[in-house]
């Protein structure tokens, strides 16, 4: 079983190709994959019923007391894809964000920047809160302005970059957005003749590898091959392996 928990869609790049990596992984076990997305614990219940042997690969808006009752009901056969709190003893594969991030701003010392902001996704979510952090931190640390973050479920950069200018009339002269955030940040840019990066710096969070579309507004890319989450999470599965594997990030 493969499931997406919350209100996200398989649109979204992330578990479109890790959706892609889990079915590459199983192709040749003949196992069936069985896909759902699913918004509660109760709409997941209720629909989820498990033969002797089955396992589940979970990600998305994960709670940890969700994540008991269902290692409960599986006998610990899951792995949870993603950064949450309250995993212990739970198959986790996730990404090193922290250490990306911060190598992804540090590359921005290429740029002349006075200001820096963060366009991302509801900040409940662990990434966002990674993200927020590491740029306040790096404002900080380099005496420049922090201008704030602006956080939706919808991601889209073009609402938030409107925001950005009725708040403060102006747009960061760096923007840290996540890859949903990202198309809609270029779309504002185009509008409104902004060029990249002389005029804005433009960090892109969380870009597959094989996806070209406007990487000449991106002044930094951050990213890890989500493929290879999902097949890694398979073999775990399988293979029964506990613990964390932690993949490490790309910035270029």
């Amino acid at each position: 079983w493969y499931v997406l928990m919350g209100s996200e869609s398989f649109d979204h790049p992330f578990y479109f190709r890790l959706l892609k990596g889990i079915e590459k992984a199983i192709h040749h076990t003949g196992l069936k994959l069985t896909v759902g997305i699913k918004e509660t614990p109760e709409d997941f219940f209720s629909w989820f019923t498990p033969n002797d042997g089955d396992g589940v690969i979970l990600t998305g808006d994960v709670q940890s007391q969700f994540l008991l009752s269902l290692k409960r009901k599986i006998n610990d056969r899951m792995v949870v894809v993603g950064r949450y709190e309250g995993l212990d003893g739970v198959a986790n594969v996730s990404v090193d964000i922290e250490s990306g991030v911060r190598a992804g701003l540090e590359k921005t010392s290429n740029f002349e920047i006075s200001s820096i902001g963060v366009i991302a996704g509801p900040m409940k979510r662990f990434v966002t809160q990674v993200l927020s952090n590491a740029a306040e931190k790096y404002a900080f640390d380099h005496k420049i302005d922090w201008m704030g973050i602006d956080c939706s479920y919808d991601e889209d950069g073009y609402s938030a970059a409107r925001r950005y200018f009725d708040q403060h009339g102006r747009l960061a002269d760096c923007l840290l957005v996540t890859e949903p955030a990202f198309f809609g940040l270029c779309q504002y840019i185009v509008e409104n003749g902004i060029e990249c990066p002389r005029n804005l710096c433009m960090v892109r969070y969380g870009k597959e590898p094989s996806l070209k579309l406007y990487d000449a507004y991106a002044a930094v890319n951050i990213f890890t091959d989500t493929e290879e989450m999902g097949a890694k999470a398979v073999e775990m599965l399988l293979n029964k392996t506990a613990g964390e594997f932690k993949l490490k990030l790309q910035v270029v």
